[in-house]
């Protein structure tokens, strides 16, 4: 299975470098789309799904005051999922989530990380462990309604 992973020139992490080592232990492979810019991004994931990939990732680095433009990016990109049938996952890192270079690292390689882990679940059905929670016995449940409050008065 081929992933397109769409990136932009402006970016100051290589999602490529982060994403590979990740995807190597894998059946999927990569194929890289550079834009210029996050805004471009449809362009490049049109291009993406025209190659014959199977899904798109699309890495881009902006910030919360450029909101209404990723919203408008988000909806072209919605748009070319719909014609072509095929899905993208976005991995968004946004400037206001890290001070220093060491900090954005993380965060991206843990963003692309996710991202990888929700291709690999739609596409393979591959969950991650989820600890069922189980719903308190009957007793349990009057117990607790029956404690009182410091005030003395029953809790419901």
């Amino acid at each position: 299975m081929i992933i397109g992973l769409v990136d932009c020139i402006t970016n100051k992490m290589d999602a490529h470098a982060i994403l590979d080592p990740l995807v190597q232990q894998t059946d999927f492979s990569i194929q890289v789309f550079t834009c210029p810019e996050p805004f471009k991004a449809p362009v490049a994931v049109k291009k993406a799904f025209d190659s014959g990939v199977d899904v798109v990732m699309v890495y881009a680095e902006t910030s919360e005051e450029q909101k209404e433009a990723v919203d408008l990016m988000h909806e072209k990109i919605l748009d070319l999922e719909i014609s072509s049938g095929k899905y993208a996952y976005y991995a968004l890192l946004f400037d206001e989530e890290w001070r220093v270079e060491h900090q954005m690292r993380a965060i991206a390689e843990k963003r692309l990380q996710q991202t990888l882990q929700e291709i690999m679940e739609s596409t393979h059905g591959i969950k991650r462990e989820q600890t069922e929670e189980v719903p308190p016995v009957e007793s349990e449940a009057q117990e607790f309604i029956q404690t009182e409050t410091p005030h003395g008065r029953p809790l419901f």
